[in-house]
């Protein structure tokens, strides 16, 4: 198959890799994949390209405000998506993005009109009526913002010839709005790049770290409540006084890192908190493997809270390390007996100093975390893309 993949943000230039990246390379290996590439960050670094994968850029000029770069740029988006559909025969676009996913949806049916056999896979992988919101300045903004957003995915959920959700919640949500195919495809985990035995001395010795390590990796955003496990940590260090803090990650665009920054130097405990900022990912692993327990802290009352199944669940799992995460449903139902849920500031205390006192392998973890490997979540996508191509005739 000719798969068209087009992701929710710039490929090179965002700070970390996502979903799309870990199928786009499975999906190479049987496949011919393209990507639109959308050039929405000026950083200096870039991810590695991969010669098996076809890049082609969407086009447009910049805008540091993403609502913005969207907007003015979807006529020549959409110009761009219909001209490599045509030329590059392409026979599955498998879209995230809201607004350039339209256009491609709605070519592709016209494609089909044409005696073109090809379909439209709209992937559900996160609430952009609240996540594009959140990073929104002012209650008006981000009210459009939201406004927008619920549109715009509702239409890609119209257009779609079938859905793949992220989580059973959207599973649940795509099929409450009548979409008739829709298929569960979580996140997933690298197996072969995430093993619970790998040597993590030099990071330990690089980052002045003990044996008593709490730990989080991913981006500072304002869906993550780290202010209450910092809030917590002195009670901690009174139990066990050479505890540390290890946070892997940073903010792409809000303050919130700042802020984190300024609250530990608030609550006195910054000889026991290390900020590494954005890592490559080649060495999150032995990041995790630095650390003695991991964390998941998502605020709670957002409804991304309700949906999340995020990557570093499963990356922690499969590194065989005990987890705390806030009441997180999708977790829960994944994880079971894997993961340890905290409701208050007193169960994370608790929980953090009875795992970091007696810190013991998360086998459970590494069972479950063998199921989702991302080769498997790519298999299971090609499956469904081949069934509804079929469905063509």
């Amino acid at each position: 198959m000719r798969i068209l993949i087009i992701p929710t943000t710039d490929w090179f230039k965002h700070p970390t890799p996502h979903r799309h990246h870990y199928l786009a390379d499975q999906l190479k290996v049987e496949h011919e994949v393209f990507v639109l590439h959308f050039d929405i960050f000026h950083r200096g670094d870039e991810m590695q390209r991969d010669p098996h994968i076809q890049y082609l850029p969407a086009g447009g000029s910049p805008d540091q405000n993403l609502s913005k770069y969207y907007v003015k740029n979807r006529a020549e988006h959409g110009k761009t998506i219909a001209r490599i559909i045509e030329e590059q025969n392409i026979d599955v676009v498998f879209g995230a993005n809201l607004l350039p996913t339209i256009g491609a949806f709605k070519h592709v049916k016209k494609m089909r009109k044409n005696g073109k056999k090809c379909i439209g896979v709209y992937d559900f992988s996160d609430f952009f009526p609240q996540s594009a919101a959140i990073y929104s300045e002012g209650k008006l903004s981000a009210s459009v913002v939201k406004f927008a957003s619920n549109l715009l995915f509702k239409k890609n959920l119209k257009l779609a010839d079938c859905v793949t959700a992220v989580s059973a919640p959207l599973y649940d949500y795509a099929k409450g709005f009548g979409c008739k195919h829709v298929e569960l495809v979580t996140n997933g985990v690298e197996i072969a790049r995430f093993t619970p035995d790998i040597d993590a001395s030099s990071i330990r010795q690089d980052r002045g770290l003990g044996t008593k390590v709490l730990g989080f990796v991913g981006a500072l955003e304002r869906w993550i409540d780290l202010d209450i496990p910092l809030r917590a940590f002195p009670k901690i260090l009174k139990k066990i006084p050479d505890a540390q803090f290890l946070i892997v990650g940073g903010s792409i665009r809000s303050g919130y890192e700042k802020h984190l920054h300024s609250l530990v130097e608030e609550l006195g405990i910054s000889n026991n908190v290390i900020f590494t900022g954005f890592v490559p990912y080649e060495e999150v692993p032995r990041y995790i493997n630095a650390m003695d327990v991991t964390l998941i802290p998502f605020r709670t009352g957002l409804y991304m809270a309700d949906i999340a199944l995020p990557d570093k669940f499963f990356e922690y799992m499969a590194c065989g390390k005990p987890i705390i995460s806030t009441k997180l449903p999708e977790v829960e139902r994944v994880g079971g007996k894997a993961v340890h849920i905290y409701e208050a500031p007193e169960d994370l205390v608790e929980k953090t100093i009875e795992l970091l006192s007696s810190p013991t392998k998360n086998v459970e973890g590494v069972k479950i975390a063998s199921k989702y490997d991302w080769k498997k979540m790519a298999g299971k996508l090609t499956d469904i893309f081949a069934q509804r191509l079929g469905e063509q005739g």
